[in-house]
């Protein structure tokens, strides 16, 4: 649709996420704010979770612990929104 802009596609997506950045749904403070607030909701199941299936083990692809991997979310986060926001202003 993107490609076509079938029914004004291009214009509505350009709306809806600058409607969202506007309520401060599509942001990096509020993605770390829900991040936040669901690694405190998930520590327990996290926890029990490490014990059966450790981040040691020889399955997993890297080495990084739970708190790492929150990081990495975050981090990504951080750089795509941007690169969004430049995306679509191009649009």
């Amino acid at each position: 649709m993107l490609e076509t802009n079938t029914e004004n596609y291009r214009a509505k997506l350009k709306n809806e996420w600058n409607r969202l950045v506007a309520e401060d749904i599509l942001t990096t403070d509020f993605v770390d704010r829900f991040v936040e607030k669901t690694k405190a909701r998930i520590a327990n199941e996290v926890k029990t979770n490490a014990e059966i299936w450790p981040t040691s083990a020889w399955y997993y692809k890297d080495k990084n612990n739970f708190e790492q991997e929150v990081e990495l979310i975050k981090k990504y986060v951080q750089l795509r929104i941007p690169q969004i926001e430049s995306y679509l202003s191009a649009l």
